[in-house]
């Protein structure tokens, strides 16, 4: 029979700490007294109400025969005997509806679960650490947004994009007869290009031709000085990562962006030392074009495009692997893993994300959804020497099977309820929550410790037909929300009152720790460089792009300096970094073309109006007679 903490109150002192863990075994011993004697005051009650019928009946024909000759008496007595007849169907059919219930009860008895098990956890050989950067030897970390972004994007990966472009140029016959004028790019040129998509990013447009107009109705942007409209349209039709092929096998589809990509990858990897709590899940790349690779996800921000599995640290994404929806994944080392477990080709391929970590100097735990977690990854991750934690699903790989409840009848335990198992050196455990959660993990315990369950401040859940018994029993009517009325803002409040109760440490730390892939996605949502194009394998690039520039602003983070006020510097904010990082791309790469007007041209860039004028402000855009320099050259 199950067993839940029911004496965990001892360790608290005070009596507002309190909380009352059901023991599931009095639990249901108490439900199958009361609903064996449920049935007999049924019964009794069903022969009262026989009884009260049977004297009603008896006074009404008494009264029946008591009635005094006359119309108005007459029909005031059919009108008592009809309410009377009518009370008594409403109780009969109340009483129905509860004995409904109580057989619906009935029904829905509690499984048994095993008690808590004694576990013991991975433990790390070396202590916890923070997210570190390490730079090469000589590396400048006053030099700027462009120094932080060369640390990925150096001369040799712009030289290798400017020959491969100009490869496909001539490959795809640019120049010839009927088409336009090609010339040869270069990598300064690229520059140029690159940095202008950054710029696009941050101040998006409905067409690419905005950032040229010289219409007063339209912003001014003078980026769009370093490089003609037509040029720019031509370098992103013929711009190339790869060498051309004529045609390439479906198994080899990432061979477009390969070379960037494993560029890119090392590098992610060698510049910065995750922090030892890290994150495993998948990133979505828009794109809605006719692909064979695409996957298609419902209820997620992107619904459709690429999938990537990323390995990232507080938005720092440190390994990814692209996945097809035919093709299964790119570059995926099937040999990798050689030991006797066997795993699915999703569970190599986060077991290669992980291989990526020194976990032979440092200690690293991956947290990880259900869509990932099971029982052999957990312990091939453990052999390896690194500590896992995640929720599960209970169609796992050798999932217990007294934790298998059955689609859609997750039964409702009271609440706090806890019970686990041990697989292959993986803790397995349910808890009931609001709803009911189910656990692995290779580094947490749940044995009835303090140290296992800290207070947590709990907001009053949502109370459905599920919980409505666990939400009134712990929470009362104390933490129910309420309005007040803010003066200042003229507008209601709500306030939340929070209540402290124990939680397992292994849920806490999971919601903690789990989200440093999302705030990868949140940061690359913000400014965006992708633009509408017609080769499928372009929103691949911008994402390496994005990804790019958020990894070197992580870096650009932790070194930047702050003022001697404590204010944070210019690039420790995330837009302030893409602007400045795209002004330095285009006037180095015009420097190179150009040095006689490079120095004058940038400057005219650079700089920004000083004097504000009066009037309304329109953002995005400036209407005619609008003199607010500031906005119109945005």
């Amino acid at each position: 029979m199950a067993t839940t903490h029911a004496n965990i109150n001892q360790y608290y002192d005070s009596e507002e700490d309190e909380i009352q863990f059901f023991p599931l075994e009095s639990y249901i011993d108490s439900s199958r007294a009361d609903h064996e004697e449920e049935p007999e005051e049924e019964e009794e009650a069903e022969g009262a109400v026989g009884d009260e019928v049977t004297v009603a009946e008896g006074r009404g024909e008494v009264e029946e025969e008591e009635i005094v000759l006359g119309e108005e008496a007459a029909s005031a007595a059919e009108e008592a005997v009809a309410d009377n007849n009518a009370a008594r169907g409403n109780e009969r059919a109340e009483q129905g509806s509860r004995c409904r219930r109580w057989r619906r009860a009935r029904d829905r008895r509690l499984p048994c679960l095993p008690p808590v098990p004694q576990f013991n956890p991975f433990i790390h050989t070396t202590a916890p650490h923070q997210q570190h950067t390490r730079y090469p030897i000589g590396f400048d970390v006053h030099g700027g947004a462009l120094a932080f972004f060369e640390l990925f994007f150096d001369a040799t990966v712009f030289e290798q994009l400017a020959e491969n472009t100009n490869r496909y140029a001539i490959f795809k016959h640019a120049g010839d007869l009927g088409h336009r004028r090609w010339t040869a790019t270069s990598a300064a040129e690229l520059r140029i290009f690159i940095g202008i998509i950054i710029y696009m990013g941050v101040f998006p447009s409905a067409q690419v031709s905005d950032y040229w107009r010289h219409d007063s109705n339209y912003p001014f942007h003078r980026i769009g000085l370093y490089i003609s409209q037509n040029r720019f349209e031509q370098l992103k039709r013929y711009f190339h990562i790869s060498p051309p092929y004529e045609s390439l096998p479906r198994s080899q589809w990432y061979q477009k962006f390969q070379p960037l990509a494993s560029i890119l990858s090392a590098r992610f990897q060698a510049y910065l030392l995750p922090a030892s709590d890290v994150a495993v899940d998948e990133m979505m790349i828009r794109f809605t074009g006719r692909s064979a690779h695409t996957t298609q996800i419902r209820g997620k921000p992107i619904p459709r495009g690429y999938k990537v599995l990323a390995l990232c640290d507080h938005g720092y994404t440190y390994a990814f692997l692209f996945t097809s929806n035919t093709e299964s994944f790119a570059e995926l080392n099937s040999g990798l893993y050689s030991g006797p477990l066997r795993l699915s080709p999703t569970s190599r391929a986060i077991y290669q994300l992980a291989t990526s970590l020194p976990s032979d100097q440092f200690s690293f735990t991956i947290y990880m959804d259900n869509y990932f977690t099971n029982i052999l990854l957990l312990t091939a991750l453990r052999e390896r020497r690194i500590g896992a934690c995640g929720t599960v699903r209970s169609t796992s790989a050798e999932y217990p099977a007294v934790f298998k409840f059955g689609k859609n009848k997750k039964p409702t335990f009271p609440l706090n309820t806890i019970s686990g198992v041990v697989c292959r050196e993986v803790l397995v455990c349910i808890w009931q929550d609001n709803n009911l959660v189910q656990f692995m993990s290779t580094v947490h315990q749940i044995t009835n410790e303090p140290s296992n369950y800290p207070l947590k401040k709990r907001r009053r859940p949502r109370v459905t037909a599920a919980n409505r018994h666990n939400v009134e029993a712990f929470f009362g009517d104390q933490a129910i929300g309420t309005y007040v009325f803010h003066s200042y803002q003229s507008t209601w409040l709500s306030i939340h009152i929070l209540v402290s109760m124990p939680t397992p440490k292994l849920a806490i730390d999971y919601n903690n720790k789990m989200n440093s892939v999302d705030i990868a996605d949140q940061y690359r949502s913000y400014y965006s460089t992708q633009l509408r194009v017609a080769r499928v394998w372009m929103p691949v690039f911008f994402w390496l792009l994005d990804t790019t520039v958020i990894n070197a602003w992580t870096l650009a983070k932790c070194s930047a300096p702050r003022s001697p006020t404590g204010t944070p510097s210019v690039l420790q904010n995330h837009r302030n970094f893409r602007i400045q990082l795209a002004h330095s791309l285009t006037a180095s790469g015009y420097m190179s073309l150009n040095p006689a007007r490079a120095t004058q041209l940038t400057e005219l860039v650079t700089s920004l109006p000083t004097t504000r004028a009066n009037g309304r402000h329109c953002p995005g855009a400036t209407p005619a007679g609008n003199n607010c320099l500031s906005r119109r050259y945005g």
